[in-house]
């Protein structure tokens, strides 16, 4: 997936275009601006691995040595029982589903076998 910032929309690709319109004793030269956007894929996430607190939207992610850490996300749109996530997350993070209320930063977890 892609990093955090390039989650939103960007110019790939810029014209100016010059119209000239002539008629007798009057010349009008109008700027048109054409922005080309690259919309990229945004993260899905369960509802479920939401954290909402007066701090805002967070989701615990789990690292390599499978520690955890709050991760602030803004939020896209709510799609039931996923949410959209429109920056924070890259996609690849690990997260915890229905995190407990004592998990802390830098707390150790065990991770459960994938579901087949």
């Amino acid at each position: 997936m892609m990093n955090p910032p390039a989650m939103t929309r960007r110019p790939r690709a810029m014209w100016i275009v010059r119209l000239a319109l002539r008629r007798p004793y009057t010349f009008v030269v109008m700027g048109v601006l054409i922005v080309v956007l690259d919309v990229f894929a945004i993260v899905t996430v369960p509802a479920t691995t939401l954290v909402v607190g007066a701090d805002g939207t967070k989701v615990v992610v789990v690292r390599d040595d499978r520690t955890v850490r709050y991760q602030a996300v803004e939020l896209g749109r709510d799609l039931g029982r996923s949410v959209e996530i429109v920056s924070g997350l890259t996609g690849t993070e690990r997260l915890v589903l229905n995190p407990p209320d004592g998990l802390k930063d830098g707390d150790r977890v065990v991770l459960a076998a994938a579901p087949r």
